[in-house]
């Protein structure tokens, strides 16, 4: 499904080679095929969700939630992810687009559950939600509020400042930690900069 030849003269050898590392030790999981698109997981250091795409008359496009990818075209998880794709017969492939099919659907029918769901249960399943992820209550109730009231530059400029690390960060796990906390603020603070009129943005 993928062309090997032609993601190997894209990357370093060394890149390729830990690829296949990844790729024979069986640390792709949860692989899912959808026309020309691959979606897996790669266990490494961390596990990384990566997309891989064939593109109409253009190279294969990668992505992939390791640091690596933000400078590297096709990081060692994507070729894993691609390496497990080709290994797979024509008969696995034809079960891994049905897979694919049957989430479809499964994802359908929980649309209609919800769907039937009287509106005070649904509450209930959202605050329940919410009260097991810190970052999403505080989103949402920052949602709440700036959506009956747009916040004011100050109060905006304290939550760029909260948002922005109060020491030098170096070691990985520091960095990865706060990129985690700094993202979930500045996914609330971009709508609502949005929202001032464009001199004060």
């Amino acid at each position: 499904m993928f062309d090997l030849n032609e993601i190997k003269q894209r990357v370093a050898s060394k890149t390729y080679d830990l690829g296949y590392g990844l790729y024979a030790s069986n640390n792709v999981s949860k692989l899912l095929i959808v026309g020309d698109q691959a979606m897996a997981s790669v266990a490494g250091q961390y596990k990384y969700k990566v997309t891989l795409e064939n593109i109409a008359g253009a190279q294969c496009v990668a992505s992939c939630t390791c640091p690596a990818a933000d400078y590297q075209e096709v990081c060692k998880h994507a070729i894993a992810v691609a390496l497990k794709v080709n290994s797979l017969s024509a008969a696995e492939l034809a079960n891994a687009n049905a897979d694919a099919t049957t989430q479809g659907n499964e994802r359908g029918a929980l649309m209609a559950w919800f769907l039937d769901k009287p509106a005070n249960e649904l509450t209930d399943i959202i605050m329940g939600f919410l009260d097991e992820s810190e970052h999403e209550y505080d989103k949402w109730v920052f949602m709440m509020s700036n959506d009956k009231q747009a916040m004011s530059t100050g109060e905006l400029s304290k939550l760029i400042t909260k948002a922005l690390p109060k020491k030098s960060v170096w070691g990985w796990n520091e960095v990865r930690s706060y990129f985690v906390d700094a993202d979930s603020l500045f996914e609330m603070i971009f709508p609502a900069i949005e929202k001032l009129p464009v001199d004060q943005q």
